[in-house]
Order: C-alpha cells, then sequence, then structure tokens
C-alpha cells in the first residue's frame, strides 16, 4: 500500500510540476498578446480580432490549474478561527471529509465537463473555426488534474495521520 501512496504522491507531484510551468507560459503569452493588442489598437488602429478571445480562454485555463495547485497546497478558503477551536481528532476527520468531498465533486465536474465538452456544438471563427468543443475539454482536463491532487490528499491524510499517531 505504501508503494501506491508513493506512485500517487509522483503523480500527485508531477501534475503540479507541469500545472506551474502551463500557468507560466500562458501567463507569458496572456501578457504578450494583451501588450500587443494594446499597441496595435492604440497605436496603429488596426486590433487583432481575435486577441480577447484567446486571453478569456487561456485565462480560464489559468484558473483552473491554479485551482488544482491551491487543491495540493491546500490553499483554498479556510476559516482558521473556526477550525482551531476544534479538537485534533475531529479536525483530522473534518479535513479528511473534506477532502473526500473535494475529490468527489472534481470526479464528477471532470465526467460532467467531459459530456458538456462532447455535446457543444458550434465553432469558433476567429480561430479557423476550431470546434468549440475542444475549448470546453478545458473542463475535464483541468479537472483530472485536480482529481489527482485531491486524491494524493486523501491519501495523505491516511497514511501521514497514521505514521504521526504510531510515533506519539
Amino acid at each position: 500500500m505504501r508503494k501506491f501512496f508513493n506512485m500517487t504522491k509522483s503523480a500527485a507531484e508531477i501534475s503540479f510540476s507541469v500545472s506551474q510551468y502551463i500557468c507560466v507560459v500562458l501567463i507569458t503569452v496572456i501578457s504578450g498578446v494583451m501588450f500587443t493588442q494594446v499597441i496595435l489598437r492604440y497605436v496603429f488602429n488596426a486590433p487583432l480580432m481575435w486577441a480577447e478571445s484567446l486571453v478569456k480562454m487561456l485565462l480560464i485555463t489559468v484558473s483552473f490549474l491554479g485551482a488544482g495547485m491551491a487543491v495540493k497546497l491546500r490553499a483554498h478558503m479556510f476559516i482558521s478561527l473556526v477550525w482551531e477551536r476544534y479538537p485534533p481528532r475531529l479536525q483530522y476527520v473534518l479535513q479528511l471529509f473534506f477532502d473526500v468531498l473535494i475529490l468527489a465533486f472534481f470526479v464528477l465536474f471532470s465526467i460532467f465537463g467531459y459530456k458538456a465538452a462532447l455535446a457543444t456544438p458550434g465553432f469558433l471563427w476567429e480561430f479557423g473555426n476550431l470546434p468549440k468543443k475542444w475549448l470546453v475539454m478545458i473542463l475535464p482536463a483541468a479537472g483530472i488534474l485536480i482529481c489527482i491532487q485531491a486524491f494524493y490528499l486523501v491519501l495523505e491524510d491516511l497514511f501521514e495521520s497514521k505514521e504521526k499517531s504510531k510515533e506519539q
């Protein structure tokens, strides 16, 4: 079982690193496109017709990838004032419950995101008639990356707490 935990940890770390690099590249592209758009629009009066659509699509992607990284870092909103008042055992149970809830939500998010992507009609003419379903595929792809992070957190809750209790 420990080997499975280590494999999951490696997958979560790889997923996290891939998300980080993709976010860095996408934010660089967003900055470059927007800078170019501002210059072309206000200096040359010849804006790009696809710049806003591309930036919107890339920002959505960065948001979902960032959400996955926040899951791994346990950096989502948290009411620590309330949380700290609970005894450690209840904190552990609630943490495990919330991690399982996050995992279940993003499993469903991935499944329904995939179904939504397949059912999305139309084309994006700004991008050479790219089918819109490929744009919506961001949802299940990001959902899968978040599921990897959340699954690791559930295993971490289960295994790390056992090791901590053995040490004490």
